[in-house]
């Protein structure tokens, strides 16, 4: 599972009659090192350079999630599960900008990322429609207090 979501690196190596499973942390020193198991110029101590063969690499990561480990933080589950909310409600380039926007004023939290992205689906954007729109911003019309809401 941290494979796939992009927090270690796997690597499954053939020495022989035996297939090691090697992990690292998804860090670019680390991604260096595993490009150098694969193209041979990185011998492992006790495995047979000749017979060594890589299987698999590493899988990769849905562009929100990289981007947002790359400028905000570590990625929890909990995030993991905000980030994949948001690619449902919003278009994948908006939680891009949205990402970006963040971080050119220093804001680096996930509410603030969110609290842009419903701007933008309430207010509108520039570039774009929001593919989540239902129309309800009109629900509370003809209410007690309809008159106090501007439009």
């Amino acid at each position: 599972m941290a494979v796939k979501r992009g927090t270690l690196l796997g690597l499954e190596v053939k020495s022989g009659k035996h297939h090691h499973q090697l992990y690292f942390i998804n860090a670019e020193s680390e991604a260096a090192v595993v490009e150098k198991i694969k193209t041979g110029n990185l011998v492992l101590p006790g495995l047979k350079e000749a017979s060594t063969e890589v299987i698999s690499g590493q899988a990769e990561q849905p562009n929100i999630f990289k981007l947002y480990e790359q400028n905000i933080g570590m990625l929890t589950p909990m995030l993991a599960d905000n980030l994949k909310e948001a690619e449902k409600l919003y278009p994948e380039e908006w939680i891009a900008e949205a990402i970006k926007e963040a971080v050119s004023l220093n804001k680096r939290n996930w509410r603030y990322i969110e609290r842009i992205l419903e701007n933008w689906s309430s207010q509108g954007k520039s570039s774009g429609t929001h593919k989540g729109h239902t129309g309800e911003t009109d629900k509370y019309k003809g209410q007690l207090f309809d008159h106090l809401v501007q439009r």
